[in-house]
């Protein structure tokens, strides 16, 4: 059961890592369009914020239940890829 919740708690991990880049597509879309030098910089914004929220997240996890890290990290940063796999598909059709 510990296991099972540490990999939930590793997939809402994911999804906190995933927000910035969801924020920085938002703000592509309604304000600037789907290219140019405004989006490359909005994304890699994002894509620093997102690693820096995976690594405090990967952080507290090792300070709070060490013995549950691997789960943790292996479902937070496996959602993460999924979801930047389905963010690349989504702007490579725009």
């Amino acid at each position: 059961m510990d296991m099972a919740l540490a990999i939930i708690t590793g997939f809402v991990g994911g999804v906190i890592g995933v927000t910035p880049f969801w924020f920085a597509y938002r703000v592509m879309r309604d304000q600037m369009g789907t290219g140019g030098l405004p989006g490359i910089g909005l994304g890699v914004m994002a894509m620093v914020t997102s690693f820096i929220l995976m690594a405090i997240e990967i952080v507290i996890c090792r300070l709070l239940a060490a013995t549950y890290l691997l789960p943790f990290s292996i479902s937070a940063i496996g959602f993460f890829i999924v979801a930047m796999l389905v963010y690349t598909a989504t702007l490579m059709r725009r």
